[in-house]
């Protein structure tokens, strides 16, 4: 994370370098530390190379630095609500403890989030009737927000 931080975006083999990875022996705790930073969204791929392969990574502040500027000007509770309003008007459905366990929301933010969406209208609970499982919300109409 330091070396991309520095230095901005770098190929597989220039990253194992400046970072100190560059032995075959390290290729395991290279790999673990740079799924480890994906999961927690502080790097990604921005490129695929193919000749020879390797890809090309960057950090979150470098790819989209006025974006993470916003970001951090909003509010914890403002912040969960335009995530968690994001991942309706993608999947359409959730459950409180399901979202705020894939997303790393508290769920006291989540359920916040959520009863000011089903408020504004654009989430309603799913009936007992419905194929969804109990504790289900759902868009109210999917096709106006997608």
């Amino acid at each position: 994370m330091d070396s991309l931080t520095r230095r901005g975006a770098a190929e597989t083999k220039a990253l194992k370098l400046t970072a100190g990875y560059a032995q075959p022996k390290m290729r395991g705790e290279f790999d673990r530390a740079m799924k480890e930073l994906q999961e927690k969204f502080m790097v990604l791929k921005v490129e695929e190379r193919y000749e020879p392969f390797t890809y090309v990574w960057s950090t979150i502040g470098h790819r989209w630095a006025d974006a993470m500027a916003q970001a951090r000007k909003l509010r914890r509770e403002e912040a969960a609500y335009q995530i968690v309003k994001r991942y309706f008007l993608i999947a359409s459905y959730g459950g409180e403890r399901a979202i705020a366990r894939s997303l790393g929301i508290e769920p006291k933010l989540v359920a916040r989030a959520m009863t000011r969406l089903v408020r504004e209208g654009l989430l309603a609970p799913g009936t007992p009737t419905s194929a969804l499982p109990r504790g289900c919300y759902t868009l109210t109409e999917p096709h106006l927000y997608g």
